[in-house]
């Protein structure tokens, strides 16, 4: 229990170990002052006895003072580590220069004088230290001139002659130099330590930090690529299977006429644009990864531009209906973007539409907002969980369907982000699920060039 005591009495309260040397001159000060308040009882006892016994009230009143105050600094601990530090080095000044003027060489002047300066080294650095041998000089130099010009003759508290004066003090700043200047560099050496120590600390946690959460990224990636690489053995061998197997049946001439036989060759067909999808987009992605991937800025029309998209859907049939915004008369807009690229975003985005939806309908629109194009693919399919919002544009990441058996990497989403904000612009989702899905992209009319965007202009 009581070594618990004296712990809790010297552990700092106003700063924390981080904090450096502030926290450890707080603990050195706490110290001080608990050595000094239980230590200096009996000096304080025997102190005031000897000066009641010579007749020095003088003596008697500043103990009282400075012991008492040095008590309640103890167990009150009223005022900040500063103030606190002040006021303790001025209590052995204080009592330092009665004696001295009091006392005389008999009394405990001067080593009261050496107390204060080891302080003010210990306490405030070579600022402190300073600054006390300053205070000395100059209060040595005074009393040395008034001894010297007879100003204290009629004065009984100065039982000097001016050689004495003048050999003591000597004496003693040499000590308090030889004292309190390695001190001071001591506390100085001490704080760069600490200092650089706190610093590298701090990097270390860092670093730290940074590495877990490249371990973390790093598993997830590891995790997610095997996922990859377990899904594209079905997504490669399927298509390859069905171009083989048709193709020998086609060769084989082992089909019943001239439908069948167009209708195998459309499959054969279908299945090898599939797998060219997949190798695409394994090489788009590794190119974006090498920022290798090349951007070609031209004035794009903004109806012609939807034009083709639409176009495309006519010809190609699909199961669900496609909307498109009807043109309207403001659409004559003319914006710099990479337009090959944004088809592909576009598109890949309307065919992952057409993928979740099992009824209702895909619908394509855009608008102006804030000299900004708002491009929109929304439907009315499954949605996407909650839970998978956070991940939906990760690599290798596909919305999971519990009735039906999606086709697809993982990476068109991924693919589409990397590629709209290389032109400037955002990509967002908003989705409810068993209910549909909204993808916005958001484009500047000026696509601001990025170091791997090649420009040309039609």
């Amino acid at each position: 229990m009581f070594r618990g005591w004296v712990k809790n009495q010297l552990e700092a309260k106003e700063f924390k170990e981080s904090d450096g040397l502030f926290y450890w001159r707080e603990r050195i000060y706490r110290s001080i002052v608990f050595i000094i308040s239980i230590t200096g009882l009996p000096a304080y006892v025997f102190g005031i006895y000897l000066s009641i016994k010579h007749n020095l009230i003088s003596i008697t009143i500043a103990d009282t003072i400075v012991y008492g105050l040095l008590l309640f600094l103890w167990l009150k601990n009223p005022f900040t580590l500063k103030i606190k530090t002040i006021l303790l080095i001025s209590f052995p000044l204080i009592l330092g220069v009665l004696l001295i003027i009091i006392a005389g060489p008999r009394g405990a002047g001067f080593s009261y004088f050496l107390g204060f300066i080891i302080l003010a080294s210990i306490l405030l650095g070579f600022k402190g230290t300073i600054a006390g041998l300053v205070i000395h000089i100059v209060f040595s130099t005074i009393i040395g001139v008034g001894l010297a010009s007879n100003w204290f003759d009629t004065v009984t508290y100065l039982p000097y002659s001016t050689t004495t004066w003048i050999t003591i003090t000597i004496n003693s700043l040499v000590i308090c130099s030889i004292t309190s200047i390695p001190l001071s560099v001591l506390m100085h050496g001490l704080n760069n330590y600490i200092t650089r120590h706190n610093l590298l600390e701090n990097s270390l946690k860092e670093k730290i930090k940074q590495l877990a959460k490249a371990k973390k990224e790093a598993d997830k990636a590891n995790e997610l690529k095997t996922k990859f690489l377990a899904n594209m053995s079905h997504e490669v061998r399927t298509p390859l299977n069905v171009i083989s197997g048709f193709s020998e049946i086609v060769q084989k001439g082992m089909y019943r006429n001239t439908k069948e036989r167009d209708q195998f060759l459309y499959t054969i067909n279908q299945n090898g644009q599939y797998l060219l999808n997949i190798i695409e987009n394994i090489l788009d992605i590794s190119m974006i990864e090498s920022q290798q991937l090349k951007y070609h800025i031209k004035t794009v029309n903004l109806c012609s531009f939807m034009q083709d998209i639409q176009q495309v859907y006519k010809i190609n049939h699909t199961p669900i209906d496609i909307l498109f915004v009807p043109m309207q008369t403001n659409c004559d807009i003319n914006f710099q973007t990479d337009e090959t690229r944004l088809k592909q975003v576009l598109i890949n985005l309307i065919n992952n539409a057409i993928k979740y939806t099992e009824k209702g309908h895909v619908s394509i629109g855009f608008e102006m907002c804030d000299e900004r194009l708002l491009f929109s693919v929304s439907d009315t399919g499954i949605g996407i969980h909650p839970d998978d919002m956070e991940h939906i544009f990760d690599r290798f990441v596909k919305i999971a369907n519990p009735n039906t058996v999606i086709d697809g990497t993982g990476l068109g989403l991924a693919i589409s982000r990397s590629i709209i904000e290389a032109l400037g612009g955002t990509i967002s989702v908003e989705s409810i699920l068993n209910k549909g899905s909204v993808f916005t992209v958001s484009l500047p009319l000026q696509t601001q060039k990025a170091p791997f965007l090649n420009e040309t202009t039609n």
